[in-house]
């Protein structure tokens, strides 16, 4: 799977296009077992590519730490509120 301007092509048998942005659009149409299966693949893409965010300090990497937990433990939502109330 590679990352391209906002698409994710998926590399099985046969090769697809997926915009990022429709996968946000119709997050209600996924169940709880497809979301996470999608993350997982997304975490292991981003694991086993080039560091996007990379880190010149300790504090830095612990904002990135922090980050991941709330990816992990908050919904898309909750997560949203928290980035407004910055």
């Amino acid at each position: 799977m590679k990352n391209k301007s906002g698409y994710f092509t998926i590399y099985e048998e046969t090769e697809y296009d997926v915009d990022i942005n429709d996968i946000i659009s119709n997050l209600d149409c996924f169940d709880e077992n497809q979301l996470k299966e999608l993350k997982d693949v997304l975490e292991d893409e981003i694991n086993n590519t080039e560091t996007l965010i990379t880190t010149t300090n300790l504090e830095d990497e612990q904002k990135i730490k922090i980050l991941n937990e709330l990816f992990d433990k908050c919904t898309w939502e909750q997560l949203e509120n928290i980035r407004k109330s910055l």
